[in-house]
């Protein structure tokens, strides 16, 4: 619980994540441990040279595992601070918007899976979706330290939609019920992030497009991922799965037992703390 770890395969997407996750190891005070799922020596020397670079105090392990990619990132991801992917693998996966592999873990792990696009990092706010699912509580808890930790602000973005085919809506009512369950859902975490300056996003719209616009320039996004019951557990919701396909900036989808999760917040908490 106390490492970042990372998943290389020797692809550009692969190394921007590697690169990725050293910041962010070096932010929170945690090793990194790298881990290919192969046998490609090359591909995890490069990952720990680029991992190195310019961090000379980073503690950095490597492994090479072989098994399922999806089966062992999602079982290292239950016991990880975090788990850090790229976006897109090598071969036939390069040419999709989305890796299956990142797609499958970030959809089956419990725990924190951020997906990392190869572009230049951006010193922008922390964005987080708001919704009244069980399943963004860690997400939201998450979306607060990190926030903490780059001192930074909290951009939280809640969206209420017209429901189809209904010829008679109260939009006045609608709208005051959207900003009631914004406001109900972040109070706890105000509170227990005093610090954390928050701005509110209510809009009404897709959910996954009114986030896109607000991240357009965040330095991270946070979702929980949708789940709808137990069937539907390897299968990530529309919205982290539109906002996964065409964000252009890391997205880190939480899931897990909020109790679970607090922890790893506690830990980031005290990591503040330290002079």
């Amino acid at each position: 619980m106390d490492t970042i770890v990372v998943a290389t395969d020797g692809s550009a997407s692969a190394l921007a994540a590697v690169e990725w996750a050293a910041d962010d190891a070096v932010r929170k005070g945690l090793p990194l441990h790298i881990l290919h799922v192969g046998t490609d020596a090359r591909a995890l020397a490069a990952a720990e040279h680029a991992a190195r670079a310019n961090r000379l105090d980073l503690a950095v392990t490597t492994e090479a595992i072989d098994g399922a990619a999806v089966a062992v990132l999602r079982d290292r991801a239950r016991n990880a601070a975090e788990l850090v992917l790229g976006n897109r693998g090598l071969g036939r996966l390069a040419s999709e918007v989305l890796g299956s592999v990142s797609l499958g873990v970030a959809a089956q792990a419990t725990g924190i899976v951020v997906i990392v696009r190869p572009s230049p990092p951006v010193a922008g706010e922390v964005v987080v979706g708001v919704s009244e699912t069980a399943d963004s509580d860690a997400a939201l808890a998450h979306a607060f330290a990190e926030a903490a930790l780059r001192g930074t602000r909290l951009l939280a973005v809640h969206a209420w939609q017209v429901p189809p085919h209904v010829l008679e809506f109260d939009l006045d009512k609608a709208r005051r019920a959207a900003y009631r369950l914004a406001h109900d859902r972040l109070a706890p975490l105000r509170r227990a992030w005093p610090d954390v300056p928050v701005t509110g996003n209510v809009a009404c719209g897709g959910p996954a497009e009114v986030l896109l616009t607000a991240a357009k320039d965040a330095a991270l996004v946070v979702l929980g991922p949708g789940h709808r019951g137990a069937v539907a557990r390897a299968v990530l919701g529309s919205v982290c799965h539109g906002v996964l396909r065409r964000s252009t900036c890391p997205v880190a989808v939480v899931s897990g037992l909020p109790g679970e999760h607090r922890l790893k917040v506690e830990h980031s908490r005290q990591h503040l703390a330290r002079p």
